[in-house]
């Protein structure tokens, strides 16, 4: 599964701007490996977020919800090329680069699956919110 996931991300880093509308099927196995990672079902025969937390400044969604996120497909593929661009930017500059991830949601999409592309030592990882449940 690791191998598949790095080749789908490689996939959407490596695709032109143009290119995006035609990744959703990239988008849509990366959702699905997630998904059976952390036994998440995106798509209940019966759903309602009762899972939700009330906020005084609002509603904080429930895991399946956020997760549902990651099925917008042009979303998910330039928050992923966004956050690689904006490591690789900071790696150009600095030895070390330190990613907080605030709000990682069920999958952690926006960071976990880039950590391949780069070394331990130059880039460490503070992850906050609802990590990853991989069963």
């Amino acid at each position: 599964m690791k191998q598949a996931v790095n080749h789908l991300i490689d996939q959407i880093i490596q695709s032109s701007h143009q290119a995006l509308n035609a990744n959703k099927p990239c988008v849509d196995h990366l959702v699905s490996y997630f998904c059976d990672a952390t036994k998440i079902d995106l798509h209940p025969d019966f759903f309602v977020d009762e899972n939700a937390t009330r906020t005084p400044k609002g509603k904080a969604v429930s895991m399946t919800t956020a997760a549902q996120c990651a099925e917008e497909f042009l979303r998910t593929q330039v928050f992923i090329r966004g956050v690689h661009q904006a490591i690789e930017d900071q790696l150009a500059q600095h030895q070390k680069v330190n990613l907080l991830y605030g709000g990682t949601g069920p999958f952690g999409l926006l960071v976990l699956p880039l950590l391949h592309r780069f070394s331990t030592p130059r880039a460490a990882n503070h992850l906050i919110g609802h990590p990853p449940r991989i069963a």
